[in-house]
């Protein structure tokens, strides 16, 4: 209230000084004339002219400010159906701002637009990453990628994934995680056997006829190996059959 009260004063005080102004401006005019020796009719004709002048400088700077209001309304109805739209897309709640004043306002739905897009796109490429690392393991243990796809609804005409929707693919990753870790435990143990026993026997395995299987056991890029479970009963068959030579070899 003592803020609002003080402004009100400066404002007053602008007024009455620029009221001032003008009749002092009026007043030297009228002085000049007269002594010019203009007549009274062309004295109030200068002054209607004066007057006019002032009234188009008026006019015109009220017409600056109004296009100014018009375009910041515009502006923030456009960036507030942006939000819209944004949180019905994200399924999150959207609350206008409640300022009164146009630059506030503006302000505040702008930052709130800004946060609403980089949630979004946070969103979308924490997805990416995602769905990528899915399909790669299950490329690496040839298993069949989820066909997962953000759900439309009413509400979301855009598929953004949701936070629960990005939670249940992360577990599901997570999940494949560990099984791809215990996967390659145990493909490295047989690895490790399988090259001791041929070291052993004295042979190599580049000579045999899965040559393709056996490559990728020897390779010095473990991740060439494919952890398939057809793959890991092959694996395991193979460590059998020199475990069985060595023992053979023994007796």
């Amino acid at each position: 209230m003592e803020t609002s009260w003080k402004y009100r004063r400066e404002v007053s005080a602008q007024v009455t000084s620029m009221s001032d102004d003008v009749g002092a401006f009026v007043t030297s005019l009228w002085k000049l004339w007269m002594e010019l020796g203009y007549s009274d009719d062309i004295c109030c004709e200068r002054l209607r002219t004066a007057h006019h002048h002032i009234s188009e400088l008026m006019a015109e700077m009220k017409g600056e400010e109004e296009g100014a209001v018009d375009k910041l309304r515009t502006v923030s109805k456009i960036l507030t159906e942006e939000c819209q739209d944004l949180a019905k897309e994200m399924n999150i709640p959207f609350k206008e701002p409640s300022h009164s004043k146009l630059l506030v306002y503006h302000e505040s739905i702008k930052k709130q637009r800004d946060e609403l897009r980089t949630e979004r796109s946070r969103r979308f490429k924490e997805y990416d990453i995602l769905v990528n690392e899915e399909r790669r393991l299950c490329d690496c243990m040839r298993f069949e990628a989820t066909k997962f796809s953000p759900k439309r609804t009413a509400s979301r005409r855009k598929a953004v994934p949701t936070p629960e929707e990005l939670d249940k693919l992360s577990k599901k990753i997570a999940e494949l995680q560990l099984k791809e870790m215990t996967r390659k435990k145990q493909f490295l143990a047989s690895r490790n056997e399988i090259l001791g026993f041929c070291q052993h026997l004295g042979c190599g395995l580049a000579e045999t006829s899965q040559e393709e299987f056996i490559q990728a056991i020897i390779a010095p890029d473990t991740t060439s190996f494919v952890l398939s479970l057809e793959n890991l009963k092959a694996l395991e068959v193979l460590r059998k059959r020199l475990s069985d030579q060595v023992a053979d070899l023994a007796d």
